[in-house]
């Protein structure tokens, strides 16, 4: 076993202040917050440090009063060097009015040109990656959206924290699972899984995918995944996510619409629906309000009491590159005609 590292007490010199330094410090501070000196160590011994008479740099007053350099010929060569040197046009990727600092252009570095950015304010080079973007993520990745700006980007599954190319800010990707009541809001764009004995009231969620078992009344919902719920309860803000399932049995009411891509409902839904791909409605489903989308299948059984509405020239904002279904089961212009001849369609 090693012993404990020799010490050596020391006195600041200014002060008296004791205090241990290893044995071979060969300078330090007073740790003293009203002295703060620096002082050497020299033999084990505390020696005070000299400042110097003079300051060795020139002042900016000094700078500012001393008379310029003669014009000699090694002066006008340097001058000359510097003048030929090239301005190295910096990236920007973003116009001047987008920054943090609008009010603090950078020097020397004329405004970008017209052809520089896209219509939506982007260089090009963000916006390509945008348009790149795979609609489905590829085998062992995963989509997520900005926290900031909503900007979306492909990660692996198995990374643990990232930024945002477009604004670079960090996002958090920590999973969270709920035992007990929380009452805070949570933003990651990890997994939420709230369990039977756990629960979420008046609080705003975004993540990845969120799964709720437990009691519920959340005021705004921001999934980039699947928005899975097994436990009645009442959503009291927006909300929004790739894929809202609805278990059997499970009573939901929703007093702002909910905006997805893909819609599975088993149970009671109260409110408004636009899906902007697929909406199913199991054997046991009821669907109480309006439904806007593309393509609706409907199960024996089912039941939808509401406005039914199809969505003219309507562009989802992360549906770039997403190609319909091939073969629907029932379009929506054939369900329309089915409701003109049997009469409304109501529970």
């Amino acid at each position: 076993m090693f012993g404990r590292q020799k010490r050596l007490l020391l006195s600041c010199p200014h002060c008296g202040h004791q205090q241990e330094e290893p044995v071979f410090a060969r300078s330090t501070f007073c740790r003293n917050r009203a002295c703060g000196a620096h002082y050497r160590i020299e033999d084990g011994k505390p020696v005070p440090e000299t400042p110097p008479a003079t300051y060795p740099f020139p002042l900016r007053a000094q700078l500012a009063s001393d008379p310029p350099e003669p014009d000699t010929a090694q002066s006008k060569r340097i001058s000359r060097s510097v003048r030929t040197i090239p301005h190295v046009r910096q990236l920007e990727l973003f116009p001047a009015e987008n920054h943090r600092d609008n009010g603090y252009p950078s020097p020397g570095i004329a405004p970008q040109a017209a052809t520089n950015t896209t219509t939506s304010g982007d260089h090009p080079a963000i916006a390509r990656l945008a348009r790149l973007l795979p609609a489905v993520p590829r085998a062992g990745h995963r989509h997520v959206h900005c926290l900031e700006c909503g900007f979306p980007q492909s990660i692996l599954e198995q990374t643990l924290s990232t930024m945002c190319p477009r604004c670079t800010a960090s996002i958090p990707l920590k999973d969270y699972e709920i035992h007990t009541m929380r009452h805070r809001c949570i933003r990651t764009r990890g997994n939420v899984h709230v369990y039977p004995e756990g629960g979420i009231r008046g609080v705003s969620i975004q993540c990845h995918n969120l799964t709720i078992e437990g009691d519920f009344s959340s005021s705004t919902v921001d999934c980039d995944g699947d928005l899975i719920i097994s436990h009645a309860g009442q959503m009291t803000g927006m909300v929004n996510c790739r894929q809202l399932i609805v278990k059997d049995g499970v009573e939901v009411v929703f007093l702002h619409p909910v905006h997805a891509q893909e819609v599975v409902i088993d149970g009671l839904v109260r409110g408004d629906i636009t899906c902007a791909r697929t909406l199913h409605l199991e054997e046991k489903a009821v669907l109480e309000g309006g439904l806007q989308g593309r393509t609706i299948s409907i199960s024996k059984g089912a039941r939808h009491c509401g406005k039914l509405s199809v969505p003219e020239g309507e562009h989802h904002p992360n549906s770039e590159g997403i190609k319909s279904p091939a073969a629907p089961e029932q379009s929506l212009s054939e369900i329309l005609e089915d409701q003109e001849e049997e009469g409304p369609f109501c529970p």
